[in-house]
């Protein structure tokens, strides 16, 4: 009985390969609250119901997230591993691209800005020219054809 425990044992992931898995998926052993990003809480949901026990839990702490990976068998591990890497890589990917997004956009915009005070200021001196012109003209008793170009 013993040895059949312990083969069934070696037939599943072990607990520091699931622990393994779970700080991929930003969850630690003893770790009672959810600290799961969406993604991989949704990927255990789907191992879950994949393994016919779904889960009807509304957050993933580190039980519910062990009571699903104990079941999968011990040849699954390196192919996990790579997944649930990648995906972590992938939302790291994310949030880097969204974070020099907002970055590239600020400076979108603070050049945007710079450009309409610039414009600003340009049609305030292109209409003191206008006037200035005006000015010279009366004065100088000239005609408009004389600034024609």
């Amino acid at each position: 009985m013993e040895e059949e425990d312990q083969q069934q044992e070696t037939k599943n992931l072990t607990e520091e390969q699931i622990t393994q898995l779970g700080e991929y998926a930003g969850v630690k052993k003893g770790q009672t609250y959810c600290s799961m990003n969406n993604v991989f809480t949704n990927f255990v949901y789907f191992l879950s119901v994949l393994l016919g026990r779904p889960t009807e839990a509304r957050t993933m702490n580190y039980d519910c997230f062990q009571r699903v990976f104990a079941e999968l068998p011990a040849d699954s591990f390196e192919r996990l591993n790579k997944t649930m890497k990648a995906m972590k890589q992938a939302l790291e990917d994310k949030d880097k691209a969204l974070s020099a997004q907002r970055k590239y956009r600020g400076q979108s915009e603070q050049a945007e800005e710079k450009l309409s005070k610039i414009t600003r200021q340009a049609n305030r001196e292109r209409h003191m020219v206008d006037i200035l012109k005006q000015v010279v003209m009366s004065k100088m008793d000239l005609s408009e054809d004389y600034y024609e170009y």
